[in-house]
């Protein structure tokens, strides 16, 4: 597999297309953008063999976040195109990105809009906590270490399954994987 390299612009595009669906959401927090991020460029990896974004993806306690999502969200404040308001949620405060204005969309085709709503739909109205459960089930979550990246090739052994029911070929075949991905980055 070759590296891929980030597309800030198109992460940009990612992050205010999901923003803008999702804002009528009262459950859409961080967790929600990041895993709707994540799997959305994963499956386009499945199908299209490059990701949507290029962005790489780290294995953090609660699941899979964007590296770059910082600079992004700083890059959308400036511009006037997006907040993010602490909003007090149960007995917690939530992160909520906030679509201050409509984006000027350039790069994402309609393709990649139908896909990002399939994950929209899919992951948008679920809870943080069901998020973070679903996101601990996949296998490469389950072997790498907390701020590993999460290779794409990893897509085709998105298995859902608990850690218990994983094999030791299981394993075997995804440190293969994981280490033929490594190598690719040399």
């Amino acid at each position: 597999m070759a590296e891929q390299q980030v597309n800030i612009e198109m992460l940009k595009e990612m992050v205010m297309y999901i923003t803008e669906k999702c804002k009528m959401k009262d459950t859409f927090a961080y967790t929600h953008l990041n895993k709707i991020l994540h799997y959305s460029d994963m499956f386009w990896y499945g199908e299209h063999g490059s990701s949507i974004s290029g962005e790489t993806y780290i294995k953090q306690k609660f699941g899979p976040i964007s590296k770059h999502i910082k600079i992004v969200e700083r890059l959308l404040k400036k511009d006037g195109f997006m907040d993010v308001k602490a909003i007090p949620f149960w007995n917690r405060e939530q992160k909520k990105p906030i679509s201050l204005k409509s984006y000027p969309y350039r790069l994402l085709t309609e393709q990649q809009k139908q896909h990002l709503n399939k994950f929209i739909d899919w992951l948008g109205n679920k809870t943080a906590a069901e998020l973070r459960e679903y996101a601990k089930t996949d296998l490469s979550y389950s072997i790498l270490d907390k701020g590993s990246e999460i290779p794409y090739d990893s897509v085709y052994f998105l298995k859902q399954t608990k850690k218990e029911d994983i094999t030791e070929d299981d394993l075997k075949w995804a440190n293969e994987v994981i280490e033929e991905y490594e190598k690719s980055l040399e």
